[in-house]
C-alpha cells in the first residue's frame, strides 16, 4: 500500500512537471514516466489488460506525436508566465475543493475485474474520471504549447 502511495504522489509531481515545464523534451519526458507510473498502478492492483493497452497506447502515441512534431516544426523555448502559475494553482485549488469530497470514499472488495471496474468508473466516479481526462489533456497540449 506504501508502494501506491508513493507512486500517487510521483504521479502528481510529475502532472505538474509536464504543465510548468518550458521545453517540449522534458514535457515528454514527464509524460511518459507519468503514463508508466499509472500503468504501474493498474498492474499492482490487478489490472493487467488495462495497463498494457495503456502503456501501449498512450506511450507509443505520444513518442511518435513528439516525433513528428519536433522532426516537422522549430518550437521556441519560452519562458514561465505568470498566467500560467496562476492557472496552474487555480487548478489545484479547484481538485482540492472536489477531492474534500471523496475523502472517505472506499472502493468495494468486488472491483477485481474489468466489468466491475468500469462501472465505479462511469458511475459512482464519473465526475473524477471527466476531471481526470481534462488535466490530461491540458497537460497534453500544454506539452505542445
Amino acid at each position: 500500500m506504501l508502494l501506491i502511495y508513493i507512486m500517487l504522489s510521483n504521479i502528481v509531481v510529475l502532472a505538474l512537471s509536464v504543465v510548468l515545464t518550458s521545453s517540449p523534451f522534458m514535457a515528454l519526458m514527464y509524460s511518459i514516466l507519468l503514463y508508466l507510473n499509472v500503468q504501474t498502478i493498474l498492474w499492482s492492483l490487478g489490472y493487467d489488460f488495462m495497463a498494457l493497452i495503456y502503456a501501449l497506447v498512450y506511450v507509443g502515441a505520444l513518442a511518435v506525436l513528439f516525433l513528428f512534431v519536433v522532426m516537422m516544426v522549430r518550437i521556441q523555448v519560452s519562458t514561465l508566465s505568470t498566467k500560467t502559475v496562476q492557472a496552474v494553482l487555480s487548478w489545484l485549488a479547484i481538485m482540492l475543493f472536489f477531492s474534500y469530497d471523496n475523502a472517505n470514499y472506499s472502493f468495494p472488495c468486488a472491483a477485481e475485474s474489468l466489468l466491475n471496474f468500469g462501472t465505479c468508473l462511469y458511475s459512482s466516479c464519473s465526475d473524477l474520471t471527466l476531471l481526470n481526462s481534462l488535466a490530461l489533456t491540458i497537460a497534453l497540449f500544454g506539452s505542445l504549447v
